[in-house]
């Protein structure tokens, strides 16, 4: 079996004198050594992860009972953060993730001697030339087919796309396999879709879903199987599973049904009819003549 790729860090770099940066003085000066704590936790919590962390209320939830330090409490440290610029509140207030400059550089520094090392695009907050510095850096975008791999060569193709292909880039930007993808990694505090993944997203495209219906069947998938006893101490590990969740509610909705009998069956079937090139149409068409003719009907 081949060993995944390690995104996170065994360790990080800290300072001797990190308790003199002005930042951290700010936090310290208000809350204490409560303050300060909390500050190098959500650093160790980051750089275990990569060069981001994840801020939703499930894991503001879970930090706080395991600093033990009230969830208000920590929210309002988070937010003097901000503030002061411990963390990017422009990558924050759109994704929701905590990272900065200096994590994102201290992270591919301490990753210098990986053979690659994945960043998203959208999460980059380091200029041209800096990037320029780490030569096994891959750069990742949804929305192309392979990643960008860090180069100058790599560079000067881009400056010299024509308009109708930046033209039609911003014309897919928003496509339900795009979508599906970003909230699936939003979801699981991922940096980069694995094959099957991408496979499982453009399946749900090919069959016609919204965007938005696709994200928000998603999003009640996850609601849902954490809400379920017994999923306890279990995750989601692929976007495979959640397909028929999706296709499920884009049927309904589009056939005006909600017959539990009809839906009775479908992710099974649907997860072997799809290894035989079968749409998923094909799957519970063949799975309803199957039951009638088991009923004799």
């Amino acid at each position: 079996m081949v060993r995944p790729i390690k995104e996170g860090l065994d360790y990080f770099p800290l300072d001797v004198d990190i308790d003199q940066d002005d930042k951290i003085v700010l936090i310290e000066a208000t809350h204490g050594l409560e303050g300060f704590g909390v500050v190098i936790k959500l650093l160790m919590k980051i750089y275990d992860n990569s060069y981001f962390y994840q801020w939703g209320e499930k894991e503001q939830l879970l930090f706080s009972r395991k600093v033990n330090v009230d969830i208000n409490k920590v929210n309002v440290i988070l937010n003097d953060c901000l503030k002061w610029g411990l963390f990017s509140t422009d990558l924050y207030e759109k994704y929701e993730v905590l990272t900065s400059k200096g994590i994102q550089r201290r992270y591919l520094e301490a990753s210098s001697r990986r053979k690659k090392v994945f960043i998203h695009e959208k999460y980059l907050l380091l200029s041209q030339s800096e990037v320029n510095v780490y030569k096994n850096l891959v750069i990742e975008r949804i929305n192309q087919d392979s990643p960008q791999v860090n180069d100058s060569k790599s560079t000067q193709r881009k400056v010299k796309q024509s308009k109708g292909k930046e033209s039609k880039a911003v014309k897919n930007e928003n496509t339900t396999a795009i979508v599906v993808i970003d909230k699936y990694l939003q979801l699981k505090g991922q940096m980069h879709p694995s094959p099957k993944d991408q496979q499982a997203a453009e399946l749900i495209e090919k069959e016609g879903v919204p965007p938005e219906q696709a994200e928000s069947a998603l999003v009640q998938c996850f609601e849902d199987f954490e809400a379920n006893k017994r999923h306890q101490n279990e995750k989601i590990n692929s976007l495979k599973y959640c397909v028929g969740y999706i296709l499920d509610r884009y049927y309904e909705d589009k056939d005006g049904e909600n017959n539990d009998n009809r839906l009775h069956g479908r992710r099974n079937s649907y997860a072997k009819g799809h290894s035989k090139g079968k749409s998923y149409e094909q799957v519970l068409r063949e799975a309803e003549l199957g039951k009638q003719a088991a009923t004799g009907r």
